[in-house]
């Protein structure tokens, strides 16, 4: 059997989840009572003590973190890609006429995806924003 580590590093959640589940299926109308009893006591008391050494409180702090870590990375992504927009634009002012149709739908698309990628920051932004266990967990300390 594997570790629980090796468990959590190969496996995701919902993996994690079934094979828990199918671990203890397996036991159910265990002939001998006493043996499975005492078995699974000690399953549960390990399994407490383990969750109870877990510094919960960090978790909204972590998520912080890597949101704002993500809400850096697409704000130095747009603005690299604005910068690349502003000079295609200057280059294709200076050697083409207006009005070119490849050139404009490219342009369009470009803009469009940096309003996804806006729009999409502005929910990240609101996400973090909406972290009600941050204020729950500073007011403990």
């Amino acid at each position: 059997m594997d570790n629980l580590k090796t468990l959590l590093d190969n496996n995701d959640l919902t993996s994690l989840k079934e094979m828990t589940n199918d671990f203890f299926v397996a036991a159910e109308g265990y002939g001998n009572k006493l043996k499975l009893s005492i078995a699974v006591a000690t399953i549960i008391t390990t399994s407490l003590s383990l969750l109870r050494s877990v510094d919960t409180e960090s978790f909204i702090s972590e998520l912080r973190d890597k949101l704002s870590k993500v809400e850096a990375d697409v704000a130095v992504s747009r603005e690299v890609h604005m910068d690349h927009l502003r000079l295609d634009n200057e280059v294709r002012s200076a050697l083409c006429k207006d009005g070119d149709a490849l050139f404009d739908a490219l342009e369009r698309d470009i803009r469009d995806a940096l309003m996804r990628m806006d729009t999409s920051l502005k929910e990240l932004i609101l996400l973090r924003d909406k972290l009600p266990m941050s204020k729950v967990v500073d007011g403990r300390k």
